[in-house]
């Protein structure tokens, strides 16, 4: 009889790969990480805001900035996908600031380059980053207390 392993993990990390799948993929993927991850474990995701990346390519008559992209998300659908999988946003933040070039319609490469760094504000920068955690699940009336 063929039996199929039972293992879970604490951390599942997708840097820069969550938009190379459909979304009905995205969602089957998260689902997928839910279930492997420990009670309290965490996933990490990063991506491209496809609110700076729509304001990129206008006119250029590419749909996303890597051909090989199905999906690029905002920050209120990253948000959303990741709490349908049963799963809890914990800390979000946005890398690249472009707050006055998402104001004024205009990202340039330049304008990405020249604006590094880690900052609160997700929707308002070029790339996503996401942690997560799988809730803790009380068994047998044991109070589990949050590592966050």
């Amino acid at each position: 009889m063929l039996r199929t392993a039972r293992f879970s993990v604490d951390l599942v990390y997708l840097g820069q790969t969550f938009e190379h799948v459909t979304r009905g993929e995205g969602r089957a993927l998260l689902a997928e990480i839910e279930r492997v991850l420990t009670d309290g474990g965490h996933p990490a995701v990063d991506t491209p805001n496809r609110a700076a990346t729509s304001i990129e390519l206008e006119g250029s008559g590419r749909q996303f900035i890597d051909p090989d992209h199905e999906v690029e998300y905002t920050h209120a659908e990253m948000i959303g996908l990741i709490g349908e999988a049963g799963l809890e946003p914990v800390r979000w933040h946005g890398l690249n600031y472009l707050g006055a070039e998402l104001d004024s319609g205009s990202v340039t490469e330049t304008a990405i380059a020249e604006s590094p760094g880690l900052f609160d504000v997700p929707a308002r920068c070029y790339l996503l980053a996401y942690v997560a955690a799988k809730p803790h699940r009380a068994t047998g009336g044991d109070e589990v207390k949050r590592r966050w």
